[in-house]
């Protein structure tokens, strides 16, 4: 399906092994993935995201998440001064800045409303001490 641009996936009492990706989507904008009712590893849907690289709308269902933590990296997992040795965040370029607010933008503006109070939602964000950036 080389010019597939919507796919939806619901599983509803399987047990879902969610394999690498063997190629790409080179042309879906639109992903939604709906799991219910079965313990299930989200991080295996990475590899949508590595298939996907022009993905413009990503929605994920999980019904019987309990007690779970959604986070949103906007650092890609870079270090913050208060565990680094040096005392100071590692550098982020300033295109990776004004990405990282345009993403906090979004999360404020479309997820944040959407999480269920069962889950606790953490947002990773520049420090505002080592990347201050006029916006």
């Amino acid at each position: 399906m080389p010019n597939l641009e919507t796919l939806s996936i619901v599983s509803e009492t399987e047990t879902v092994n969610t394999p690498v990706m063997p190629s790409k989507f080179l042309h879906l904008k639109s992903l939604t993935i709906a799991l219910r009712g079965q313990t299930y590893d989200c991080f295996s849907l990475l590899s949508f995201f590595d298939a996907s690289p022009f993905l413009e709308n990503f929605i994920l269902n999980v019904s019987h998440f309990c007690n779970v933590s959604l986070t949103l990296d906007t650092t890609h997992g870079a270090p913050r001064c208060s565990v680094s040795k040096h005392g100071r965040c590692w550098p982020m370029r300033r295109d990776a800045l004004m990405e990282a607010h345009r993403a906090l933008s979004a999360v404020q503006t479309y997820v944040k409303s959407k999480v269920p109070s069962t889950v606790e939602l953490n947002v990773f964000e520049p420090c505002s001490q080592c990347h201050a950036v006029a916006l």
